[in-house]
């Protein structure tokens, strides 16, 4: 009988955190399949994983529509089962949100919610099927506590806790596992875009940033660990922001 190939599928592969996933979940796969808006960005993953002699392709989609999280989807039932899914897409703004525009903040909320429920949903029936599988939603230490500037992108997060935690409770007994991932600082091109034009990455402490290949290092630790945590908060520092970010909601109850 043969065995079925371990795929994984990942979104926002096409720099920081995603592609990096793509490149260490290669050591665990027999096929990686990644995902973007940048079309050029992917098929140079792609050319390097398979000179590598792994087998990967390419499935451009915009999570901001109906279209590409439909593609998406369709995907996972034609190529599954998949082993792994990481939701990893994701963007910011910065700024009071009634300065922002409408139009960003919706886009938020389809790309971190209504993609990552959606894939997840899809997902979840071959791995329930498989008895086994992974999935990492890509979270923030933002979500954490409320941070004025990130309303949305806070809200956002946020959600993303919560579900990962109640999906894991119900999808515990069939072996599979959610992680969800709250990293902090980290060096990628997310602070790189016009809406943080007024963020000044040299003002934090450089202890406080992470490169992706930590991230995913000690995410995938974690995932394959007998941990049964849920969160996951890459790096010491990070770890004590996070108890103190909780710690400082505990004492807000009164």
């Amino acid at each position: 009988m043969t065995a079925t190939p371990r795929r994984a599928l990942i979104t926002g592969a096409s720099s920081g955190i995603g592609q990096e996933f793509a490149r260490q979940l290669a050591a665990h796969c027999d096929e990686i399949i990644i995902t973007g808006r940048r079309q050029e960005r992917l098929q140079q993953l792609v050319d390097t994983l398979r000179s590598q002699h792994i087998q990967a392709d390419a499935v451009p989609a915009d999570l901001n529509s109906t279209i590409g999280i439909a593609k998406l989807v369709e995907t996972i039932r034609q190529r599954g089962p998949f082993r792994y899914l990481v939701n990893n897409a994701g963007f910011s703004t910065l700024g009071p949100f009634t300065e922002q525009q409408p139009a960003s903040q919706e886009a938020m909320l389809s790309v971190h919610i209504q993609a990552t429920m959606q894939l997840t949903l899809a997902a979840l029936a071959g791995m329930q099927q498989a008895g086994c599988g992974y999935i990492i939603n890509v979270s923030s230490l933002v979500a954490l506590a409320p941070f004025g500037g990130l309303a949305v992108y806070g809200g956002s997060k946020a959600f993303i806790n919560n579900f990962s935690a109640a999906l894991q409770q119900e999808v515990a007994a069939q072996d599979i596992k959610i992680q969800c991932l709250c990293p902090g600082y980290t060096r990628t091109e997310f602070h790189q875009h016009a809406a943080f034009d007024q963020f000044d990455a040299s003002s934090v402490p450089d202890a406080l940033w992470m490169d992706p290949d930590q991230v995913v290092r000690e995410s995938l630790a974690a995932l394959h660990s007998e941990s049964e945590h849920v969160m996951v908060v890459p790096g010491a520092n990070n770890q004590a922001m996070a108890r103190k970010l909780l710690q400082q909601q505990l004492e807000a109850l009164g």
